[in-house]
């Protein structure tokens, strides 16, 4: 997977060079740090917390532990070898083709992956999302405006609400999309597979929630600050007393 990376930035460097003058560096790559990490590192369990929204989702935990260690050991680091020309990676002209990349919001993600947790989380999630039976289990359950085993109602979730993960799970997806109970195409049973591919996952399951986006665009603005040779945030306020 990581060698097609390779012919993938050449042609993106290519493209790039038409809008920068042929210099590279000023293009700032801003990964996803692992979304499989909570408490300091440890990797998420097995659990169907917050992925209960289709019978057919559930985490493993063997096989997301290997996948962690894909993504941290191997796609991650190729990924900043060939953004900042390292060795190996066969850039033609490093001085010019070198991107800049950044990870300093990495470690900070290790403490906010999907399984992340905290007392401090919306009621909502402490109450409703359970370990595989948030959701009633009648097969006709999609078409009642309660699906919950909970007392609240699917509307009163937040998806922009301050909580411990900053990775959306597939229910945060479910709700943020608002596509349950209110879909023109409810299925008749929530156990439809088409169901769970078009509804379910499209609300952005797995990817950064708004907080995830501003750690890293945090990030990436003080790479900004840097080459562009402008102060930093505590330098600028210091600036204007």
């Amino acid at each position: 997977m990581t060698e097609t990376l390779r012919p993938d930035f050449k042609t993106l460097r290519k493209r790039l060079r038409t809008v920068t003058g042929g210099n590279l560096e000023r293009v700032i790559l801003t990964a996803y740090g692992n979304p499989t990490f909570h408490n300091g590192g440890q990797i998420c369990p097995a659990t169907r917390i917050g992925f209960d929204a289709h019978p057919a989702f559930s985490v493993d935990g063997e096989a997301l532990a290997k996948t962690s260690k894909f993504v941290d050991d191997t796609f991650l680091a190729a990924l900043k070898a060939y953004a900042t020309c390292a060795a190996g990676s066969q850039c033609s002209n490093p001085k010019m083709n070198r991107m800049t990349f950044v990870d300093s919001h990495f470690k900070a993600f290790g403490d906010h992956g999907f399984c992340a947790a905290s007392e401090a989380d919306p009621i909502f999630d402490r109450t409703c999302f359970k370990n595989g039976d948030s959701f009633a289990s009648s097969l006709s359950a999609a078409d009642n405006n309660n699906p919950l085993t909970c007392r609240l109602q699917a509307s009163e979730f937040r998806p922009y609400a301050k909580r411990a993960r900053w990775i959306r799970t597939v229910n945060d997806s479910y709700f943020a999309a608002m596509t349950y109970p209110t879909s023109s195409s409810a299925p008749t049973n929530i156990h439809d597979g088409r169901w769970g591919l078009e509804a379910v996952v499209y609300g952005g399951a797995l990817h950064p929630t708004a907080e995830g986006h501003a750690a890293m665009a945090d990030a990436a603005l003080v790479a900004a600050r840097t080459l562009l040779g402008m102060p930093g945030r505590s330098e600028a306020i210091a600036s204007k007393k």
